[in-house]
């Protein structure tokens, strides 16, 4: 039996599959995109996180109806930074102004500090409360990745 030892996300034993993510891990290419294909890129984007979005919200129903609503409200946090709409306003401009790969901006955009500043859209709690309460659920990097 392997032991692995963390922060837990509730109390409690868990036995079962485990899957990993590092995050150092994934890798995220960057590169100069052609100007042509700079909406083509932003349009990646919001393919990959529609997809993320709605993976997210079918294990957000599968661990409601498993194990109780108060398990399924972990994930809450990882839908609403998904949604975040300046998140992906910021991406998209920057995939436009830089000219890089869609994964690469909105990555760049969730690790930068001031993206937690509330704005128009979202407020300052609702920010906090997003980002404390989860890590980010990075897209389907797959989808988004530029095609070469």
């Amino acid at each position: 039996m392997t032991v692995l030892t963390g922060i837990p996300a509730s109390p409690g034993i868990g036995m079962g599959p485990v899957h990993i993510v590092d995050h150092e891990e994934i890798e995220v290419q960057d590169g100069q995109i052609p100007p042509d294909q700079v909406a083509a890129e932003q349009e990646r984007l919001k393919a990959a996180l529609r997809a993320s979005q709605e993976e997210v919200r079918d294990l957000r129903a599968k661990i409601a109806l498993e194990t109780g609503e108060e398990h399924a409200r972990l994930l809450d946090a990882q839908v609403a930074i998904l949604e975040d709409p300046d998140a992906l306003d910021q991406a998209i401009a920057a995939i436009k102004k830089e000219r890089r790969s869609a994964a690469w901006c909105y990555r760049r955009i969730l690790g930068r500090r001031d993206w937690m500043r509330p704005t128009a859209n979202i407020t300052a709690t609702e920010r906090s409360t997003s980002v404390t309460s989860g890590a980010a659920c990075w897209p389907t990097w797959a989808e988004c990745a530029p095609t070469r």
